[in-house]
């Protein structure tokens, strides 16, 4: 959460710079991350195109090992895995292990049953994401009490009860902790992309509290476009799910670190080779834009992200929420009038003293901050909401209930679940946020909103590890003064934090930058200390992703392809001239 103090604080680092990297810091370049499949016994020997274990489906290498006897029957019911195939299981998982990766999953439906062993001697991972409703945990919290989420599945609701009781066992977390808000489809037999486009829409239709979708069967993967065109919902399968694990260990090459990681050759050209005629399908769809906007073709807009900002304004540097530049798709900001760090800060029960006070909540405010919303949602069209300060976490539900269809995400905190879910029970997360005593006013309101109470976890669970940065030099100091902060400085000591805490704490396997100041810094950790950093940044892309089209796999020429551009924002923009005389901090002379 952001620290104690009445104003906003960013980098003085110029917007598009990227800091120098002193040699005290310079690490050594790293290959590409890979991840592990364990693949069924009995499919087919080359991969189909959109197949999970299909090379070209993913935009990092992934390492594949098909294990003998790893069938669907091996793994349904109450009873332990065969010792044959546990055997078979193990030795797969070991040589992953040995290939370099980092991370494992699967393109079976039901191997939650092998997430204990991904973290025992057979394979002895960190982190093990072996079935698609492992995001629910976080879906839920961006989305309203009374919109459901639908599970297009091979199983039934009461089986998948049974997969979370399974998830529980190998990582202590409920991962489905909320059954009511799920909806499920079961299907019993793989269809084609247009047959579960319509009995989605079927679904949908018959409980309209439907507001996103989850595809569970793995051989569903590649209809998540085909679905997101034919509903307009967020969809979200296998591919999202392995993609936001693995971008924690991604380098983020919009900011930050740059030159820390590179694929190996044979990396790169297997990569290169598998996607050729895919990149060249998709490079030719963006091409066809504009000419089917002429044309009057359906193509859906380009999916985006709507910012709710405080009355307040800074040269944002880039890793910023409030940078433009942070993302790869279209960005919309709109400024609360009134909205103040300390008002955030204070939440709607800290109460503005009298109309004429610089600080508090009322009902003019609150009208306000709702009509930014509406703005984003009505006029931009935005696919996600989020915020600019970790303190809008105090009025995500208002947001939650005010948006329909759309996630809502006022925190990284709000992967924490998911994360857990796919962590090892003997291993930890480091949750860095800009100063930890912030963290004590939100405590109860963290439990709820970022979906621990559902997870069946707690911020007292010994494997969160939180961590204040008010004593790093150059960022705490300026952080508690008021002053900017100067990332270029910050980077080294931000980094040593970093090591300290892995050295004192051994068995920390990932960390998670709650402050939306903390993400710059996100790659110089990942480099040198060779774990995953998920952030604020990481956190919106997920959400995101269950609406933008997957180059790699699925239907074409669906969605219009982002122009590459983004709207400046000053404070003031896109304010009405009544709201504009509204607001505490000078709006820009643009405005």
């Amino acid at each position: 959460l952001e620290p104690i103090h009445h104003s906003k604080r960013r980098s003085t680092r110029a917007a598009g710079n990227s800091p120098t990297r002193s040699s005290s810091i310079m690490p050594s370049v790293k290959s590409l991350p890979k991840l592990g499949l364990l693949l069924k016994d009995g499919g087919p020997a080359t991969p189909g195109d959109g197949a999970l274990e299909n090379a070209a489906s993913w935009p990092f290498p992934i390492e594949t090992r098909v294990v003998k006897g790893l069938t669907t029957a091996a793994l349904e019911g109450s009873a332990d895995v065969p010792a044959d195939v546990a055997a078979a299981v193990d030795a797969a998982l070991a040589e992953l292990k040995a290939a370099g990766c980092v991370a494992v999953a699967s393109n079976l439906t039901s191997a939650l049953k092998l997430q204990a062993a991904a973290f025992s001697t057979g394979g002895g991972f960190s982190q093990a994401f072996f079935s698609p409703l492992l995001q629910l945990p976080t879906l839920l919290c961006g989305f309203g009490d009374d919109d459901k989420i639908l599970v297009i599945s091979s199983h039934t609701k009461a089986e998948l009860a049974e997969n979370s009781a399974l998830c529980r066992q190998a990582s202590g977390v409920e991962p489905f902790g909320n059954l009511p808000q799920l909806a499920v489809l079961t299907l019993e037999a793989a269809l084609a992309d247009d047959a579960v486009v319509a009995e989605a829409k079927k679904a949908i239709a018959a409980d309209p509290a439907i507001k996103a979708i989850v595809l569970e069967r793995a051989s569903l993967a590649s209809a998540g476009d085909a679905l997101r065109d034919a509903t307009g919902l967020g969809v979200y399968e296998g591919f999202t799910c392995g993609e936001a694990f693995m971008a924690g260990y991604l380098d983020n090459p919009r900011f930050g670190e740059d030159g820390w990681q590179q694929g190996t050759a044979a990396d790169q050209d297997a990569i290169s080779a598998a996607n050729a005629e895919k990149l060249k399908a998709v490079d030719a769809a963006k091409t066809r834009t504009a000419l089917s906007k002429r044309k009057g073709q359906d193509r859906k807009a380009s999916c985006s992200i709507g910012v709710v900002r405080l009355d307040y304004d800074y040269p944002a540097a880039k890793g910023d929420i409030d940078h433009p530049g942070s993302y790869e798709h279209d960005v919309y900001y709109r400024a609360v009038p009134r909205l103040t760090f300390t008002t955030c800060q204070g939440g709607p029960s800290k109460k503005r003293p009298s109309p004429d006070a610089a600080d508090g909540w009322d009902a003019e405010v609150e009208a306000d901050y709702f009509e930014a919303i509406d703005w984003l949602v009505n006029e931009k069209k935005v696919s996600v909401i989020a915020a600019d300060c970790g303190f809008f976490m105090w009025f995500q539900s208002m947001a939650r209930a005010r948006v329909q269809g759309r996630p809502v995400t006022m925190s990284s905190l709000a992967m924490l679940p998911t994360l857990v879910a796919a962590l090892a029970p003997d291993r930890q997360i480091a949750i860095f946020t800009a100063n930890s005593t912030s963290l004590e006013p939100m405590r109860d309101l963290i439990q709820k909103e970022c979906g621990l109470e559902n997870a069946g976890i707690t911020l007292d669970d010994e494997r969160l590890l939180i961590v204040g940065c008010q004593d790093v030099p150059y960022f705490g100091p300026a952080v508690q003064a008021g002053d900017k902060v100067d990332v270029e400085k910050v980077i080294p000591h931000m980094v040593a934090l970093a090591e300290q805490t892995v050295k004192d704490h051994p068995k920390v396997a990932a960390f998670l930058f709650e402050c939306t100041e903390l993400p710059p810094y996100s790659d110089s950790v990942r480099s040198r200390c060779n774990l995953p950093v998920y952030d604020a940044i990481t956190t919106v892309q997920f959400f995101l992703s269950g609406f933008a089209d997957n180059p790699r796999v699925g239907k074409e020429g669906w969605q219009d392809a982002w122009d590459g551009t983004q709207d400046s924002f000053y404070l003031g923009k896109n304010a009405t001239a009544e709201d504009k005389a509204k607001f505490e901090n000078p709006i820009s002379s643009s405005a």
